[in-house]
């Protein structure tokens, strides 16, 4: 079966059904079940659902088909650039403390300055001029820092 069953949430995320065939009842009869009382639903191709997982949080409803809201997106990358760069972060501080150990004060402000752009990259405009989700998934935290 290729069909889903969509409708959106109050907070305009959405929900996607996959009807198991095997439980004997038609699509409609599925919706009808499952849909909130009230919610409209649509019943459409899968081909319309985005096959990437990565901006889920960010799909939307719109007419017949799934779309991505890309400030949705963007906020999503920005996530996953601040999740990345903790683990650069963290390995900065051994390096700054063993710098700080040994006195090397050229390699301090080296660090300083790394973990400045590090800190900075969620800001980064590239991800703002990202138009596409495939353009916003293909950065990553080194083309930010």
């Amino acid at each position: 079966m290729n069909e889903r069953i969509i409708y959106s949430t109050a907070d305009n995320g959405i929900v996607i059904l996959i009807p198991a065939p095997e439980c004997g009842l038609t699509i409609q009869e599925m919706a009808a079940k499952d849909v909130p009382a009230g919610t409209a639903f649509e019943i459409v191709d899968v081909s319309v659902i985005p096959s990437d997982r990565i901006f889920r949080g960010a799909w939307e409803k719109q007419a017949n088909t799934v779309n991505v809201n890309m400030p949705k997106a963007r906020d999503i990358k920005r996530n996953m650039i601040r999740a990345e760069r903790a683990i650069e972060l963290a390995r900065l501080d051994v390096e700054f403390m063993r710098a700080l150990e040994n006195g090397n004060v050229g390699e301090q402000n080296r660090i300083k300055a790394e973990k400045q752009r590090h800190r900075d990259a969620p800001a980064n405009p590239k991800i703002e001029q990202s138009v596409t989700p495939d353009a916003l998934k293909a950065l990553t935290l080194a083309d930010l820092i």
